[in-house]
């Protein structure tokens, strides 16, 4: 087998293990795919192994079509093994067992369109627009192994109302006889278990199976593709204890560390090169994951000699933050620095609102859609729909909360809004006079052109002064959401007729949701902004890690061993981003509340911390 000359001899190793159980662990920036590759052709070019007995299970579709297309650069043709993630093999065994017809599966959309109608039967009010997304996430979490505490938190959501919405959705789609993504894992396991013989033929079918991100599975995938793979154990693992950082999915770093106990004769392989980092950032991110208990023991060393830049910022708090880290990225750029080559880092969505905000005024910002995402627009095209008369209850929440108008649920309950029968209720409720005029505000906005709606919108209705308080709030000029409202008016002054103008935006809206079922790790001209979560398989030459404070990261919420180092892998997964400069951000205070510089520091930087702090200027 020629060999590629950046390959070590760890990773030629694994690329020639024979049959049964193998664990390659493969720390960042080890080159597991070509690894993954390379085993692939070794069983088909050297032990001569029919390729379509050959499983790829991965996390994403962009990770099995990127593996699938590095693997077609070298084929010579015929049958081709199976990638897939496991959503996708599992709908194949379903398909072509229970012949499953893809009407019978929800989409997501389908899902949270489900649970909107859920809520709405039973009065209860959504907090927020990813409120959906976010319980449809919580709900998968839940019912793959993961505690309610354990959950992303959710506004307004107490674990009795998330088991009652739970149960209303699952009783739902029984109802209407639908499955979704969750339940095809169940019902394959429920299958296979029950049904030997047809579990012996998937064996036979997939006589050797390969899974990437391996750290990412939860307890039901581990069990499985154990299951499948049974009883000749040809299941080749690729992944890293150290980058196990989705435990509210159920995924945790017990089924690698256990998988030599669970598979007798198991070849461990350390790929212990790290081609993506600067040898300091390496070593600082080795100091800070060795004080994790729970992991395979491991030697990492750079294979790049030129070391990195690691710097400190101090800041006073989140405003100041953004001042600081907003400068330094503008000096970056004339040093010569890629905008796409700068990635901006952080535990929780929250702290990198600020800091996008003022970078998007300056047209830095990565965007994967248009403006017409923006909450901006967002608002402004409810305005107008509710214009047009058919108001849907989103729409109209938009309008009543931003600005705020102060009025009550009442008139609210339904999906579509009768605005005469919500008025009355308004009068009832003693609110009658402020909503016939705001009622009157809406008719006026109905008769004219969408530029000349949208202007009254922003100057006769308050909208202007609203987006100026918003702007106030988060540290930002008063004038710094105009823009977008501007942006949209451009758009909208070519039209006569706001349906015209709303049927043309929603294209675009639809077209541009297409576009994100691209390969999502495909990057643009801007500098991107991501979660600790977020950023996984990603790499940048310059990362900047915002919040680094204790009750921040680590969370406030790990209060035990287990939940603390997860906490220290995310961190070091947010390091290991960075090829070759990592700036770390610390602040002094959260609203009223006093930081103090996050345990990881110390432990990935020991005593010369000090001597990374850039001064204040």
């Amino acid at each position: 087998m020629a060999l590629h000359p950046t390959l070590s001899a760890d990773q030629v190793k694994a690329m020639t293990h024979g049959d049964g159980p193998c664990l390659c662990l493969a720390g960042p920036g080890s080159g597991k795919t070509m690894v993954l590759t390379g085993r692939i052709r070794y069983l088909v070019e050297t032990l001569s192994i029919d390729p379509g007995k050959i499983l790829v299970v991965t996390f994403t579709k962009d990770a099995a079509s990127h593996m699938k297309r590095r693997y077609m650069e070298g084929a010579g043709g015929g049958s081709m093994p199976i990638f897939g993630t496991f959503h996708s093999v599992f709908y194949m065994i379903l398909r072509q067992t229970c012949r499953l017809d893809p009407s019978g599966v929800l989409s997501g959309k389908q899902a949270m369109d489900l649970l909107v109608r859920i809520t709405n039967i039973h009065h209860m009010a959504a907090k927020g627009e990813e409120f959906f997304p976010e319980l449809l996430r919580a709900i998968s979490c839940y019912r793959n192994g993961s505690n309610f505490e354990d959950l992303p938190p959710m506004e307004g959501i107490s674990r009795e109302r998330f088991l009652f919405l739970l149960q209303e959705y699952q009783n739902a789609k029984k109802r209407a006889g639908l499955i979704d993504f969750d339940d095809m894992i169940f019902k394959t396991k429920e299958l296979l278990e029950k049904d030997s013989g047809l579990c012996q033929r998937w064996q036979q079918r997939f006589q050797y199976i390969l899974v990437d991100e391996a750290q990412d599975m939860n307890g039901i995938q581990y069990r499985l593709i154990s299951l499948l793979a049974k009883p000749k154990n040809n299941l080749f693992l690729v992944g890293d204890d150290d980058q196990s950082i989705y435990g509210f999915r159920g995924a945790t770093p017990q089924f690698l560390l256990s998988f030599p106990e669970d598979f007798p004769g198991t070849e461990v392989i350390r790929l212990g090169k790290n081609y993506r980092c600067a040898p300091d950032i390496v070593y600082a991110s080795q100091c800070l994951i060795s004080h994790n208990t729970k992991r395979f023991a491991k030697t990492v060393t750079a294979e790049k000699e030129e070391n990195g830049v690691i710097r400190l910022i101090t800041g006073k708090d989140a405003a100041e933050e953004t001042y600081l880290c907003s400068n330094l990225i503008l000096e970056l750029l004339k040093r010569g620095v890629l905008k796409e080559e700068i990635a901006v880092l952080y535990r929780n969505n929250a702290q990198g609102k600020l800091l996008y905000d003022r970078l998007s005024c300056l047209g830095l910002v990565e965007k994967n859609t248009d403006v017409l995402f923006h909450f901006v627009a967002r608002d402004l095209l409810s305005y107008l729909r509710v214009a047009t008369g058919e108001v849907r209850r989103r729409d109209f929440l938009n309008l009543l909360s931003n600005p705020g108008r102060g009025f009550n649920r009442y008139g609210l309950e339904e999906e579509w809004i009768d605005l005469g029968k919500w008025q009355q209720a308004q009068t009832e409720a003693g609110r009658g006079e402020e909503a016939g005029r705001l009622c009157e505000q809406i008719r006026a906005i109905s008769l004219l052109s969408p530029w000349a709606a949208i202007a009254y919108i922003r100057h006769g209705m308050g909208y202007d002064t609203y987006l100026m308080n918003e702007a106030q709030k988060r540290g930002l000029s008063p004038r710094a959401y105009f823009p977008y409202g501007d942006e949209v008016m451009e758009l909208a002054k070519d039209y006569r007729s706001i349906k015209a103008f709303l049927q043309e935006m929603d294209r675009r809206i639809a077209l541009q949701e297409e576009m994100k079922k691209a390969p999502s790790k495909t990057k643009t001209q801007g500098i991107s902004f991501h979660t600790f979560h977020g950023c996984k398989g990603l790499e940048y030459d310059t990362v900047i890690i915002l919040g680094a404070c204790e009750g921040i990261t680590p969370s406030g919420k790990a209060t035990d061993a287990a939940a603390l180092e997860e906490e220290r892998r995310m961190f070091y997964v947010a390091m290991t981003r960075a090829k070759r400069q990592l700036f770390i951000s610390v602040i002094g205070h959260r609203s009223n509340e006093v930081l103090y510089p996050s345990r990881f520091l110390k432990e990935a930087f020991g005593q010369g911390i000090q001597s990374l702090v850039i001064p204040s200027s």
